[in-house]
């Protein structure tokens, strides 16, 4: 069952920018479950037709991207408080009900 197992402030320097990053670390490898329930969160981008397929979700205040394969997300939100980061570990543990 795909859980999130932790999300932690980025070492990237994001908040320069005016977002807050989070790596999210999950307990399988993103696969296309997890793709398309992500994508219920805002709009997606995402390129399937690449060795190692990405996708990039924008939502309200905030943006996710990962890679196919990869056992983490990269997040960034527009508030430090990171209100979506509820949201998005609701999607990641839908993915593992979802066909």
């Amino acid at each position: 069952m795909m859980q999130a197992l932790s999300a932690e402030r980025s070492f990237e320097p994001c908040a320069e920018n005016g977002w807050y990053g989070y790596d999210i670390r999950l307990s399988d490898p993103i696969d296309a479950r997890l793709i398309k329930a992500l994508g219920t969160l805002g709009r997606m981008t995402c390129i399937l037709t690449l060795k190692r397929p990405f996708f990039i979700v924008r939502g309200d205040g905030f943006l996710l991207r990962g890679i196919t394969g990869d056992c983490f997300l990269r997040a960034g939100f527009a508030e430090k408080t990171a209100p979506q980061m509820d949201l998005i570990f609701s999607a990641i543990s839908s993915a593992a009900y979802s066909e």
